[in-house]
């Protein structure tokens, strides 16, 4: 077919999805199909531009699990970069926790539309190998399109700084999912917005400042913010407009603590377990109100949290993921046969990479194993020297570690492979988040009115980020400023300025 027509974009489902799983396996190469010409013309068309610009260094794309590949083959299957964009911010996330030595943190990134939470464990985020697109409720599984790929685990919610804040028919305030966008953005942004968003409700409260925001290149329009606010919610509502503007931060703030515990004790995972690590350019206004919420006692908001999802792309690391289904039962499995899978996988992958030096990458294995009869696998870590008859008891072993990590018990009866991963990793760049400090430089910018959540208002210090000196520790209220974001912290936080002018701050409990 494709000889006899070249022009045509091709897609086979035994090399976009080669595993069992009729349904999910035709999904996933449709969707594949249906975006393939565009995302062709749209990366052969950047990487024309960027070579008119002079720029020779080879492109590369982000994967939706949090490594990147060849031009080449992003265009052969677009659908692993269906959530290649939030997932680099967990990349970063991760690189920025192996940096401080944390070992587990909650990833939380808020936007302008939605607000993303993942967990990080050991400095590597959790990834999974289906995923659900267009859900219609946003929490229930089986509402949107099964598709087989390799995804970082996350939850999403609709709750981003231009979230809509508004009464329902039950004359409730809700927040989201509708959004402002960028365009025409928040009331406070003078770009034809009329209805009142969670960023309205920050700079009424105080956590922003009209004059700075954006470094002071796009002053925001305090009345008009306020207008809009009484009009559409505390008016209709019967509340002071400040009380609204609490009232939105408060619901949104619930809604993603929700999101976070739901996503957390599916993996039997407590928050108060793990610090939270805010970025995006709301994450840190917020971030103090939701470790409130999910009990976290400790905060980090690394410099340019702001831009942090893009300083993910310059830190994730080469990689493919490789996938075979050959269903047997443990005892059964045809080792032959299971060497000539991997050794396809690997010949793929290298093929891919291209490694500059032999034995320049990391291999991970893994097998989706089930209790022979249940319809659902859960993913065991192997190593080399498990594949072959000597490794049953190992093979074993490491499925009932993890089926009892994922459901507190195990079970009698045989043991099923199902499907055959291969993980090949070239290193990543190391990532900085250090930005120079300026000595000599106050700091100190005054200070100003904030209401936090769970007090009244307060007399905050401001304090401008890249003068602030390492080592300097700070007691709450405080508002952080920089270009790309504004981090706020209460009264019941002491906040510490690390070597790289990270804020490392401890919020009682």
């Amino acid at each position: 077919m494709a000889q006899a027509h070249p022009q045509l974009a091709i897609t086979l489902s035994s090399t976009v999805a080669p595993v069992i799983g009729e349904y999910e396996r035709a999904g996933t190469t449709c969707l594949n199909a249906y975006v393939q010409p565009l995302m062709a013309r749209y990366l052969d068309d950047l990487h024309d531009d960027l070579a008119g610009m002079g720029i020779e260094a080879p492109l590369r794309i982000m994967l939706s699990g949090g490594g990147i590949t060849t031009l080449e083959d992003a265009k052969e299957f677009p659908v692993r970069l269906l959530e290649s964009g939030p997932a680099a911010g967990v990349i970063a996330a991760a690189a920025v926790a192996r940096t401080l030595g944390e070992r587990n943190v909650v990833s939380f990134d808020m936007g302008g539309t939605t607000a993303k939470i993942a967990a990080v464990q050991e400095g590597r985020p959790r990834v999974k190998h289906d995923f659900e697109a267009g859900r219609v409720d946003k929490f229930k599984p089986g509402s949107g399109l099964p598709v087989r790929l390799t995804v970082v685990d996350m939850i999403e919610i609709g709750s981003g700084g231009g979230s809509i804040a508004a009464p329902d028919a039950l004359g409730l305030l809700k927040v989201g999912p509708r959004s402002a966008g960028s365009v025409p953005g928040p009331v406070a942004y003078g770009r034809g917005g009329e209805h009142p968003t969670v960023t309205d409700a920050d700079l009424l409260l105080g956590h922003l400042d009209a004059d700075r925001f954006l470094g002071g290149e796009m002053p925001l329009r305090t009345d008009d913010a306020h207008k809009a606010l009484t009009r559409h919610v505390s008016g209709p509502l019967g509340l002071d407009t400040a009380d609204a503007a609490a009232g939105i931060v408060e619901v949104v703030t619930e809604s993603m603590a929700a999101a976070a515990r739901m996503h957390l004790s599916e993996e039997g995972k407590d928050p108060a377990d793990f610090a939270l690590l805010a970025f995006g350019g709301a994450g840190p206004v917020h971030a103090y109100g939701l470790a409130k919420a999910l009990k976290i006692s400790r905060v980090i908001v690394p410099m340019r949290a702001g831009v942090m999802s893009a300083c993910g792309l310059l830190a994730a690391a080469p990689t493919v993921n490789e996938v075979r289904s050959l269903p047997s039962p443990l005892t059964d499995v045809d080792w032959d046969q299971v060497a000539a899978l991997y050794g396809d996988m690997m010949a793929r992958a290298i093929t891919t990479l291209r490694p500059e030096e032999p034995g320049a990458f990391r291999v991970h294995r893994s097998a989706d194993m089930r209790y022979l009869g249940q319809g659902f696998e859960i993913e065991v870590e192997l190593s080399e020297t498990d594949l072959g008859p000597s490794g049953l008891e190992q093979i074993r072993g490491a499925f009932e570690r993890a089926y009892r990590t994922a459901y507190g018990r195990c079970l009698d009866g045989p043991v099923e492979m199902v499907n055959w991963r291969l993980s090949v990793e070239l290193p990543g760049d190391d990532l900085s988040m250090a930005s120079p400090s300026r000595p000599g430089t106050d700091p100190h910018r005054g200070v100003r009115l904030v209401r936090f959540p769970g007090h009244g208002p307060l007399e905050a210090t401001v304090w401008s980020r890249y003068e602030l000196t390492p080592g300097t520790e700070i007691e709450g209220p405080a508002i952080f400023e920089e270009r790309e974001s504004s981090c706020s912290f209460g009264p019941d936080c002491r906040i510490r300025v690390a070597d790289d002018l990270t804020l490392i701050a401890e919020v009682e409990q």
